[in-house]
């Protein structure tokens, strides 16, 4: 079984103490300007303390794209904006 847990605020102390405590895995907010590198940033930060980033929540926009909204597009190509780093991230994560 995996136990997951979102830290906040995200940080060394809080790191240490769900490794502490047997969590395997992290779910992190979604960063201000989510770039590879940022994203990239927090995985190293978790896997120093020899857990798994699994999952970014927040901040996507959905409604627009839901519900065939004008302006559901740009949702859309924010989304695809957003998503690829994640991807990214995931196939590297055999080399951190």
């Amino acid at each position: 079984m995996l136990i997951g847990l979102v830290i906040t605020p995200f940080n060394e102390h809080n790191l240490r103490l769900a490794g502490q405590i047997g969590v395997t895995d992290i779910v992190s907010r979604c960063p201000q300007a989510m770039s590879f590198e940022s994203l990239l940033e927090i995985k190293k930060q978790v896997n120093t303390h020899i857990m798994n980033l699994s999952v970014i929540e927040g901040k996507l926009p959905l409604n627009r794209i839901i519900y065939g909204e004008a302006d559901r597009d740009e949702d859309i190509e924010t989304n695809h904006r957003t998503n690829s780093p994640s991807g990214k991230i995931r196939h590297r994560s055999a080399l951190l």
